[in-house]
């Protein structure tokens, strides 16, 4: 009996990045047929060398899929790397006011000292964030549409002066 099989050589995945504030260029192993990114904040790409804006995430944990031939290999960075607007160290934000909380869909966040909001996340209990907003001039209170999200449990998180803060709320309808 001839058995045929064919050796096929070791898949590389590993990869490395650098950043510029919020982007990050990653640099994914040139010559494999295909490329599977996925940000760690929701995010996705297909190429090998993908640049992403993140907006102001923290724990950051990416990971590349990549195929050659019939062969995958899977790699991921846990670095946890911090992408904060203009600081690279965080303190606490005190002043957060939310209201209402419970809340059914509108929510005013506003800050009680003379610190301005640069951009706000409302995050889910799996840490993903479903609403991202930044402010092109600072603000020191928003409102918030919650219509179009589940009820349940969210933390709000907002960033000021290379500070951060986070409340809890609750969406209940």
């Amino acid at each position: 009996m001839i058995l045929n099989f064919r050796v096929e050589e070791e898949v590389d995945a590993s990869f490395t990045y650098s950043r510029e504030g919020r982007t990050v260029h990653f640099f994914g192993p040139a010559g494999n047929d295909e490329y599977r990114w996925t940000m760690g904040d929701g995010g996705r790409d297909v190429i090998e060398n993908p640049t992403y804006t993140y907006l102001n995430n923290e724990g950051i944990v990416v990971c590349l899929a990549t195929r050659k031939g019939d062969c995958w290999s899977e790699s991921c960075d846990s670095n946890a790397f911090r992408i904060i607007r203009g600081s690279t160290s965080i303190f606490s934000l005190q002043g957060i006011q939310v209201s209402p909380n419970p809340t059914r869909v509108k929510l005013t966040i506003s800050l009680s000292n003379d610190k301005l909001m640069e951009s706000i996340e409302v995050i889910d209990l799996q840490g993903k964030a479903v609403i991202s907003q930044e402010f092109t001039s600072n603000q020191n209170a928003i409102k918030l549409n919650l219509a179009e999200q589940k009820q349940g449990v969210y933390f709000v998180r907002v960033y000021s002066e290379g500070l951060v803060g986070t409340k809890c709320i609750v969406i209940a309808r």
